[in-house]
């Protein structure tokens, strides 16, 4: 019953990634950024093909087992590749030298390559029983692999913690260039890597309980529902995400603006002081005027492009004149057009939130918040009572 409950779940887990990679690549035409990831997916089949290959091909079972190593040696690399492109700020150039992330994959490769050489009963008794007499070559190749699992476990941390600071610094760089910019953030990366580790610790836990007691913690069908989740959330999430930066942006922004601290950011900038205020100025005059902070797809491009000014000379003169992003900016002029709304009108909060600009209420709730101590419905109820 638990086989079969296994093989069920892994098939399931096997169509979700078959779908994906199919939609994937009808979107890589247009989003060549989604091609590590197509990549991804690819390698996670290999991984979980080895419960079908015992039930419908048991004759390459035991190389759908050698795939394993690579396939695992892939994952990390590839995911960091992907969030590189779907962050890669305005202007950026892709990094050629890709290789050098996939050095232990090859590695994988090499070692399950030889071992597939081996003869075919050695293969067997290693693989399936375990039990296989250990010659020098068979024993040097069964530490390589040792040594490339561990380093997996190396490898996989590492790429998490650059992932989780590249999306960081991406955040922070969308509220230089968007003011409505759900759409574009990661989060659900960060929550997809959270899992991960979540997974990982508990395979960690669950060989230490079985090595140490005796004891299983986590079957194996209770392995490939974890699995099953975690490709489903990233697969649909994957599937909706936009690159972070539309391509009127291209040419707008130094190529290495990702990577850039605030301190140094307009180090070579020729805007001085009096230019900048008077662009302040220029920016505080339109907002009364024209009032575009009410456009929803207002971005710094579009801002630049009405004040006949460089984007980067504006970025600089909302972060060094004013002091804010230019996310903080537009929704400061939201919130305060918003305000005499909630007090003069009986118009829904939400209603008030897209008249403003706002393309969903919880954004409007937090920026409200962030600029008034209060939420709309809080405001709206102590200063309607004077």
């Amino acid at each position: 019953m638990t086989e079969k409950l296994t093989l069920v779940l892994t098939a399931a887990t096997f169509g979700q990634i078959a779908l994906a990679l199919c939609l994937l690549a009808v979107k890589n035409a247009s989003q060549p950024a989604n091609q590590p990831l197509i990549w991804f997916f690819a390698a996670l089949g290999c991984l979980l093909i080895q419960p079908l290959a015992k039930a419908f091909l048991p004759e390459a079972e035991l190389y759908s087992i050698l795939l394993m190593l690579p396939a695992l040696l892939l994952l990390a690399p590839l995911l960091w590749l992907y969030v590189l492109g779907m962050t890669a700020a305005p202007g950026s150039v892709s990094h050629p030298r890709k290789w050098p992330h996939f050095v232990l994959a090859i590695a994988g490769l090499i070692v399950s390559t030889l071992t597939a050489l081996l003869p075919r009963n050695t293969l067997h008794a290693l693989l399936a029983t375990e039990d296989a007499q250990m010659s020098y070559y068979v024993g040097i190749l069964m530490i390589l692999a040792f040594l490339l699992v561990l380093s997996w476990l190396a490898q996989s941390l590492f790429y998490v913690i650059r992932i989780i600071n590249r999306i960081n610094r991406y955040h922070r760089l969308l509220n230089d260039h968007y003011a409505n910019n759900e759409s574009r953030k990661l989060n659900w990366m960060l929550v997809v890597c959270g899992l991960l580790i979540a997974i990982w610790l508990t395979a960690a836990l669950a060989v230490f309980v079985d090595n140490v007691f005796g004891v299983k913690i986590v079957t194996t069908s209770g392995a490939t529902l974890m699995a099953l989740i975690w490709v489903w959330s990233l697969s649909i999430f994957a599937i909706f995400q936009e690159p972070g930066f539309e391509e009127e942006l291209l040419n707008e922004t130094p190529s290495d603006e990702m990577d850039q601290n605030e301190e140094k950011k307009y180090q070579r900038s020729a805007l001085d002081k009096s230019h900048s205020q008077r662009i302040a100025q220029k920016l505080e005059e339109l907002m009364e005027t024209q009032q575009v902070y009410l456009d929803p797809s207002i971005s710094l491009t579009k801002l630049a492009s009405l004040t006949g000014i460089s984007s980067n000379y504006v970025s600089q003169t909302l972060n060094e004149t004013l002091g804010q992003s230019f996310f903080d900016y537009i929704n400061s002029w939201r919130i305060r057009h918003a305000k005499p709304l909630l007090l003069g009108s009986e118009k829904s909060i939400l209603e008030i939130a897209f008249e403003v600009g706002f393309n969903a209420r919880s954004s409007f709730y937090k920026s409200f918040k962030q600029f008034t101590q209060q939420t709309p419905s809080q405001f709206r109820r102590e200063n309607k009572l004077h």
